[in-house]
């Protein structure tokens, strides 16, 4: 049998004379240098990036936003807006109405609160009603007194 011999290569370690460890040192401190600056630009442009990241974002989001509103008003054929309305408390029941088409909207069981507001048409009925009220009192010679701690 015969011995057979290639020529191979490979990667081993070997030893640096002190000239290549001076050269390796000097290419440390360069890759090292380049290495702070690459980081640094990398961290402001992702900043950068994240903040148009998030801008895009955000205007992804408000079309999306747009788009399902409108579709939702085109599909039901209304949409939400500002009307013009009447609160009303009769037989201790609230009602509010719409002035444009007189529709009531609500209809619920008035809180105290409520019920004792002060109603401009009632205080105009009062005023109408007080001299009225007055002119009867006099007539039946009643007199009304007011106490000093009252006023």
């Amino acid at each position: 049998m015969a011995t057979e011999t290639k020529a191979q290569k490979r990667l081993l370690p070997c030893k640096l004379t002190d000239d290549e460890v001076a050269e390796r040192a000097q290419e440390l401190a360069k890759a090292e240098i380049y290495r702070g600056q690459v980081e640094r630009d990398y961290g402001a442009e992702a900043e950068d990036w994240k903040t148009a990241k998030k801008m895009w974002e955000s205007k992804v989001m408000t079309a999306s936003e747009a788009c399902i509103r409108l579709g939702k008003v085109v599909k039901n054929r209304e949409e939400e807006r500002d009307v013009e309305c009447l609160a009303t408390v009769s037989n201790a029941q609230f009602y509010l109405t719409r002035t444009d088409t007189g529709e009531v909207v609500i209809q619920r069981p008035a809180t105290q609160e409520e019920m004792q507001m002060s109603i401009p048409e009632l205080e105009a009925i009062a005023e109408a009603v007080a001299p009225q009220l007055m002119a009867r009192l006099r007539s039946h010679e009643i007199t009304i007194e007011h106490s000093k701690e009252g006023k």
